[in-house]
């Protein structure tokens, strides 16, 4: 997961790799609203078995999201979709 405030000059980018799995961009993209984030735009793709998403987003301000502490909120929030993601496809 890497966080780019350069990459845009209107949104963060937020770049998530993870394993393919049932409905992991629903999660990703579940937990991102849950935190009230604005998602402008997104680029998501499969890559085999790997999911290589960019998500362009704004704070409920509009603005990017330059705080560490929402920046780990963030993080942990998508670490947790990810991880849910991978274990909910487990047989």
């Amino acid at each position: 997961m890497r966080f780019d405030n350069g990459a845009s000059e209107e949104a963060t980018v937020i770049d998530v790799e993870a394993p393919d799995a049932i409905g992991m961009l629903y999660r990703i993209t579940k937990a991102l609203s849950d935190l009230d984030l604005d998602i402008r735009s997104a680029k998501v793709q499969t890559l085999g078995a790997q999911v290589i998403d960019a998500f362009y987003v704004r704070d409920r301000n509009g603005k990017k999201i330059v705080d560490g502490e929402v920046l780990g909120e963030i993080e942990r929030a998508l670490l947790h979709a990810v991880t849910e993601g991978i274990a909910a496809s487990r047989p």
